[in-house]
């Protein structure tokens, strides 16, 4: 099978992440590169688990 490089994207919510983190971690062990941006709360889980965390800040809306 060919590898891939992998984006997994997620809300930065742990009922989102948690189970995101064993698709990671399964894709890591058939040999894929995975990456998963989140914020600074989740990205130690991330890396955690194998896959590369990109730091990721929602952007502030403010209204004019």
């Amino acid at each position: 099978m060919e590898k891939r490089h992998i984006a997994v994207f997620t809300p930065p919510i742990g009922g989102h992440v948690f189970p995101a983190l064993g698709l990671c971690s399964e894709l890591l062990g058939r040999g894929h590169r995975v990456t998963y941006p989140m914020n600074e709360g989740f990205g130690a889980r991330v890396r955690q688990a194998g896959a590369t965390a990109i730091d990721f800040k929602v952007p502030e809306i403010r209204s004019a």
